[in-house]
């Protein structure tokens, strides 16, 4: 009777979680359940039952945090973890500076590439202008391959432009090198928006010279 007193005493206050677990994972109505044969765990599992206690299978699944930690990481989210720990850990400063220099070396390609496409553009001098009906300044490749071009250059130079800034370190070293990195993709954006702007129009040209004749 004692123990029964014990337990109603305890689920009248309200503070107490009658489905807490213990280091076997189970509920105190789980471990009423393990003395079913006991008269006296009767009393106090139809106790526990009209507190709204619970068996632990019954209980819904929440994630603990070693749980989250071990569910699966975005792609994003392991690539920034890897970034900011090349960034931080000085044991891997050499590592950082080795990707620093890979990645100015191919934005410095990418950069080359949109301002100097491949083939070039048509000159005011060539004489085949008259010919072939096509406006000075507008690039010599055609459409596709240079929209082609144009998407994979493009998301190249910004994930390399991305990686730089995360990587240059703060202060008055990053500064100092981060500000012309911004100009540098400054003019890579006008480069490439001149570029797709007199290429439309070289299109809409193309179009008044097909209806005309």
């Amino acid at each position: 009777m004692i123990f029964d007193q014990v337990v109603r005493i305890l689920l009248e206050d309200s503070k107490i979680d009658v489905n807490a677990k213990d280091s076997r994972g189970l509920t105190a109505l789980d471990i009423s359940f393990e003395n079913i044969s006991n008269p006296l765990y009767k009393e106090v599992r139809e106790r526990l039952l009209a507190a709204g206690a619970l068996r632990a299978t019954s209980l819904p699944k929440v994630s603990s945090s070693m749980d989250h930690l071990r569910s699966k990481v975005a792609l994003t989210e392991q690539i920034a973890i890897i970034l900011i720990r090349l960034k931080n850990d000085t044991k891997t400063e050499s590592v950082r500076n080795l990707v620093l220099v890979v990645c100015g070396t191919v934005a410095t390609f990418t950069f080359q590439a949109a301002l100097s496409p491949p083939g070039g553009v048509w000159q005011d001098g060539n004489n085949n202008n008259k010919i072939n009906n096509h406006r000075p300044g507008t690039v010599i490749m055609r459409t596709p391959n240079f929209f082609a071009l144009y998407v994979c250059n493009s998301v190249t130079f910004y994930i390399t432009i991305m990686i730089m800034a995360l990587l240059l370190p703060n202060g008055n070293i990053g500064e100092p090198i981060f500000i012309p990195t911004l100009v540098m993709l400054l003019f890579y954006v006008l480069g490439i928006f001149g570029f797709l702007v007199l290429h439309n129009w070289e299109i809409q040209f193309m179009k008044k010279i097909v209806h005309s004749q």
